[in-house]
């Protein structure tokens, strides 16, 4: 018995996440900082099988974000640049110390600063992870077998 071999080709997704940090001046005498411990380059794969169909994902807390002692209450916000951006990005700060997340941002290239924590306590310093998670439908991108998007995302800490 012949039976015939179709050759259905993956999808691949690649995001690298080029993470950034800068301190804003808050008051002319007092400024903020915001560092980064961890890499400054993340990668997220996903492989999406056509014969299963459905979202998937990939995700990483790798990096944890540590802000000074504010002045007055502060916030974090998220942009990103990403041109020709093909899949779903999105970042969420998670065991947030001495502040609120407002849990899960979607990255857009493009994207104003968008609040990813907020109600930041006055005169404490504080830290949050930060999860990005990358997702794709094996509907998503083109034909290609190594399609990617790169992301320089920019986290400022800022008066609220």
């Amino acid at each position: 018995m012949f039976v015939p071999v179709t050759v259905v080709k993956l999808r691949f997704l690649h995001i690298l996440v080029l993470a950034g940090l800068f301190g804003v001046l808050v008051a002319p005498a007092s400024a903020q900082r915001l560092m980064m411990l961890g890499s400054g380059a993340v990668q997220l794969n996903v492989s999406p099988s056509p014969h299963e169909g459905g979202t998937y994902r990939d995700t990483d807390e790798s990096t944890r974000i540590l802000w000074n002692q504010a002045r007055s209450r502060s916030k974090v916000t998220v942009s990103t640049f990403a041109p020709g951006q093909s899949y779903r990005l999105y970042a969420e700060a998670v065991n947030v110390k001495r502040g609120v997340s407002v849990g899960r941002v979607e990255l857009r290239d493009g994207m104003h600063d968008t609040d990813l924590i907020v109600n930041i306590e006055k005169k404490k310093a504080g830290f949050a992870n930060i999860r990005y998670i990358a997702e794709a439908d094996i509907t998503d991108g083109s034909d290609e077998t190594a399609m990617s998007d790169q992301h320089t995302v920019t986290f400022t800490l800022t008066e609220q």
